[in-house]
């Protein structure tokens, strides 16, 4: 049974969700404790929709090529995650509307 169950569950996951890369800036004014809770706080955000953290990854600061809303560097975070297509327009007014996200990339 507990087989059966594995099975319809990553058949559930594999034709359901697609996969999907998130990939945003977080300002640099924020500490980096400050930036770690807004990463954890997408990534909650992803899973209460349904979706599964496949890979999360947070940098130290660093240099932008140009000023992006008149800040010179911040945290380049990549977010892996598997979520249903009907999810991923909440997801994106989420990081939309958090004025600590410089700039953010959706890739299929």
């Amino acid at each position: 049974m507990l087989f059966i169950d594995i099975l319809i569950q990553y058949l559930y996951i594999k034709y359901k969700m697609k996969s999907y890369e998130l990939t945003y800036i977080i300002s640099s004014d924020l500490k980096s404790e400050e930036a770690e809770n807004l990463k954890k706080d997408i990534e909650t955000f992803a899973q209460n929709k349904g979706g599964i953290i496949l890979k999360s990854i947070k940098t130290i600061p660093q240099s932008l090529a140009y000023s992006i809303k008149r800040h010179s560097s911040g945290y380049f975070v990549t977010l892996e995650f598997q979520i249903e297509g009907s999810q991923l327009k909440a997801m994106k007014e989420k990081v939309e509307k958090d004025k600590n996200i410089l700039r953010h990339v959706f890739l299929i």
